[in-house]
């Protein structure tokens, strides 16, 4: 898995007896080019068979064993692996033990044997301990066996303990844990980390020849390996964090050897480097917005591409909005509008998010619309840059809604109108108004059967979360471990939220309704079920007829129950019963002479359009040509052509456009819409 560090990825490797395994979702990583990527090798519990004795023949080289000798047998009850195994003999009175060779142990390491104490009462060979300092002892040694330290004490009670209690106040008649044969892996202390060390394991105080018998098999002494035995094929030793960056795909691989040379395990990663494209996205989450109260909102910038990115955003506040507060500040503020410069944004890099203050005017009227736009400047070679522009429309509501979903576009007039091709962006808002922090936030989302689940896409959250399909179309947005405070703890940490992309089904039907809404779970109390947003597919047949209205006249002109006298750009709105409404424009012109007009016989076509259009206007002096958006900002000159057409590209969402022609005395307004 890929986890973002400051400007680093960091991938960690786990190394394993048998083989290395880098823990990340796939072999491939990608990355952008000459973004540091940093690999830490994690090498817990690696080890290696240092040495080993099973019993099976005779005592491996350099190993002892007094109170039972080869061949070893059976003697009581089947063992684990139904091999032979040591067993202490009756006939032996002095202390009964298993040595091991000296052993180069430098970095420590640990013990796995199976052992098995008799019961008490039984049969004499396989009578057992019963006094609790009659018990096993496993011990190390840094002398060659003249002196032995205790690190682990099997006493006959059950109990494993570090020392021998050293008395018989305490007598076991009955079976324990340690009656049956079971297997034990012990970590050894860190003074027995040394170039020459044994092991053993005794029994010091047994009763008499008969009794206190206990039994010993499969023991594996186990070696760590030091760090000067991992190597990364960029030619780093002695570490386990190289950092790397690169222009060109790199095979990385890592590996471990013992002491003695031998490779334990390898493993390797390929680094890719994401094809260039770079893709700036961004995003608007706001809370509700009611009359003379304060409300936040959060800009979240992204770029989903290649190679890095800098440049600047503006987000166009809404008259009836003052600015208060944002982190960071803005680098500038113009009229109404906040511009904040970014640097180093890259794919899977971190987002930049901007927390903004904004307070609503005491006068706004419930049901006004609270307009803002954010931009991401975008340069020469975006491959999507109808993303770096949004348009939000909030209402005026009377009360504070804390937890809602909305969805981007809105669409167009009541029935939410969008094209048959539109990519639908949902945001979830959730906030812990409660009276404690929540621990977990769970979404659940039954996606509309006309969306396309495969495409679904997550571009912006608040938190780490993840999404669970538990079948169907049932989606689950889950913030584990949130710890989301509650409001009065800290308003703004309280907020949460997630965005994501959809596509909609292939072939949806015009007047196809999409309708989703979501149930917010805190921890286990009952879900917060959100409101319902609805978008409505069209073909783009729903609109109103409306157009610009030429007319040259010499005298007053009446329209639309008015009179005109003086040459000018007028408008009015025609209503429609969906509230899908439209604007008439009269371009009115007063000359004396017909031959003045130059835009009466000028038309642009398709409208509505999916993105291109054909503007027409023959043989007419053309002063320059605008594209505006509904709000009057100017988007691009359109360069004129001396055949009197030109060919333009909406890349731009759906919505209102304007196209404006001028010329020394004329100026002709057409309204545009994309669906």
């Amino acid at each position: 898995m890929k986890i973002y560090l400051g400007l680093l990825f960091s991938l960690f490797a786990l190394v394993t007896v048998a083989q290395c395994n880098i823990i990340f979702n796939s072999d491939t990583v990608y990355v952008c080019e000459n973004v540091p990527v940093q690999f830490i090798a994690v090498t817990p519990g690696v080890t290696y068979g240092l040495d080993s004795c099973d019993f099976n023949g005779p005592l491996p080289l350099g190993w002892s064993a007094t109170g039972s000798t080869a061949p070893f047998a059976q003697a009581c009850q089947n063992n684990l692996d139904g091999t032979p195994y040591y067993w202490s003999s009756d006939a032996w009175l002095s202390q009964r033990e298993v040595i091991s060779p000296s052993l180069n142990y430098s970095c420590g390491g640990e013990l796995s044997f199976d052992l098995r104490f008799g019961v008490q009462a039984e049969p004499f060979d396989c009578e057992g301990p019963d006094s609790e300092m009659e018990g096993v002892e496993v011990q190390y040694s840094v002398d060659n066996g003249v002196s032995w330290i205790t690190f682990s004490y099997f006493n006959p009670t059950g109990i494993l303990e570090t020392t021998n209690p050293g008395t018989s106040a305490i007598f076991v008649t009955v079976p324990t844990v340690f009656t049956s044969w079971a297997n034990y892996t012990i970590q050894t202390p860190s003074a027995a980390a040394t170039p020459n060390t044994m092991f053993r394991w005794v029994q010091l105080n047994p009763t008499n020849v008969d009794f206190d018998n206990w039994g010993l098999d499969n023991i594996v002494i186990d070696a760590y390996p030091c760090v000067p035995n991992s190597y990364w094929s960029t030619g780093a030793v002695n570490t386990n964090t190289i950092t790397l960056s690169s222009t060109v795909d790199t095979l990385i691989t890592y590996a471990v050897n013992d002491q003695q040379g031998n490779l334990l395990c390898m493993d390797t990663c390929y680094l890719l480097m994401y094809p260039i494209g770079f893709d700036n996205n961004i995003q608007l989450i706001a809370q509700s917005f009611t009359a003379g109260q304060s409300s936040y909102l959060v800009v979240d910038a992204f770029n989903d591409g290649c190679p890095i990115q800098s440049g600047q955003i503006s987000v166009v506040l809404n008259p009836q909005l003052s600015y208060n507060i944002s982190t960071p500040a803005p680098d500038q503020i113009v009229g109404d509008t906040l511009f904040y410069n970014y640097t180093n944004l890259y794919k899977d890099g971190s987002h930049l998010v901007i927390p903004i203050t904004v307070t609503t005017d005491a006068q706004a009227q419930l049901g006004d619309s609270i307009n803002i736009s954010v931009y991401i400047a975008d340069s020469v070679g975006d491959i999507a840059p109808w993303n770096n522009e949004k348009y939000y429309i909030y209402p005026v509501l009377a009360s504070y809604d804390p937890n809602d979903k909305k969805v981007y576009p809105t669409g167009e007039c009541t029935p939410g109108y969008v094209a048959n091709d539109q990519t639908l962006t949902y945001t979830i808002r959730f906030q812990n108004i409660g009276t404690a922090a929540a621990t977990n936030v769970s979404i659940s989302d039954q996606i509309d059967a006309d969306l396309d689940l495969s495409t679904l896409k997550v571009v912006a959250k608040s938190h780490d979360m993840y999404v669970n399909w538990p079948g169907g179309n049932l989606l689950e947005f889950k913030f584990d471990s949130i710890y989301l405070p509650n409001q009065l703890a800290d308003d703004f940490g309280s907020n949460g939220y997630v965005v994501f992309e959809i596509e909609q089904m292939p072939g949806l039907a015009h007047n196809t309704e999409i309708k989703n809404h979501v149930d917010i779970y805190f921890d286990f109390n009952p879900p917060i079920t959100t409101n319902e947003v609805v978008n409505t597919v069209t073909d783009g047949s729903h609109h109103v007829v409306g157009d610009t209205l030429v007319v040259t006249s010499e005298l007053p002109y009446m329209w639309n129950n008015q009179t005109y006298s003086m040459t000018g750009l007028y408008s009015t709105t025609l209503s429609a019963s969906n509230a899908c409404d439209s604007t008439v424009f009269l371009d009115l012109y007063y000359t004396n002479d017909v031959s003045e007009i130059g835009f009466e016989n000028s038309k642009v076509y398709p409208n509505p359009t999916n993105g291109e259009l054909t503007l027409e206007y023959g043989e007419t002096k053309v002063e320059f040509i605008e594209l505006c958006d509904a709000y009057g900002k100017i988007l691009k000159m359109i360069p004129t052509d001396a055949d009197g057409e030109v060919v333009i590209q909406l890349d731009y969402p759906s919505g209102i456009y304007f196209l404006k022609l001028k010329n020394e005395d004329t100026m002709r307004v057409f309204k545009i819409v994309k669906w």
